[in-house]
């Protein structure tokens, strides 16, 4: 006989309600996850000594276990109150990430700024806003670093093709924003 799945009696609305829920809850484990692999480090002195340990336990890669010591370092260390709504379940990892890895180029003070501005503009957005508010705030708290990132940035621009199957190619371009735009709207592109 087959089994009843346990939310079938439930009606719509308290299913939204409840993967809402699941996702703070989760948002909260992801904290306390990320404060131990913190503290673990702190304890060990040695990152990679940590992430090989994390690695193992969690059943990782190494890559990754890598980028959580270095989202657990930033967190702890540079971005308390992104933390805190971690730890309340506002943001999840992958959102609380976004702002980090936008604001690793910052000094510790302007990276305390930029916490500061982000904690009211977390709960309730998706990762992609959240990293292009991260973004904004960072160009504006760092003016000079954005213009030496851009131009870094516009010397390794390149295209790469790739043929595939039936005569058809893959074009992946980095490229300035302004040559991105004109190189989309060519004639000979929207056919």
């Amino acid at each position: 006989m087959p089994q009843v799945a346990p939310y079938g009696e439930v009606d719509t609305d308290t299913l939204v309600e409840i993967a809402a829920l699941a996702q703070r809850v989760i948002g909260q484990a992801q904290a306390i996850q990320l404060k131990a692999i913190a503290e673990l480090r702190r304890r060990r002195g040695d990152d990679r000594e940590t992430a090989d340990e994390i690695a193992l336990a969690l059943a990782i890669s190494k890559h990754q276990a890598d980028h959580q010591v270095g989202l657990a370092e930033q967190l702890t260390t540079r971005y308390p109150r992104l933390l805190a709504s971690l730890e309340r379940g506002d943001v999840d990892v992958n959102k609380a990430a976004r702002v980090i890895e936008t604001g690793l180029p910052l000094s510790d003070e302007h990276a305390d700024q930029l916490d500061a501005a982000m904690q009211h503009s977390l709960a309730g957005r998706d990762a992609s806003a959240i990293q292009r508010s991260a973004r904004y705030r960072v160009n504006r708290l760092d003016p000079g670093g954005a213009a030496q990132r851009f131009r870094r940035r516009r010397k390794n621009r390149k295209v790469e093709l790739s043929f595939c199957d039936d005569g058809m190619a893959d074009l992946c371009a980095n490229l300035p924003a302004e040559a991105a735009c004109v190189t989309c709207h060519q004639p000979a592109l929207r056919e």
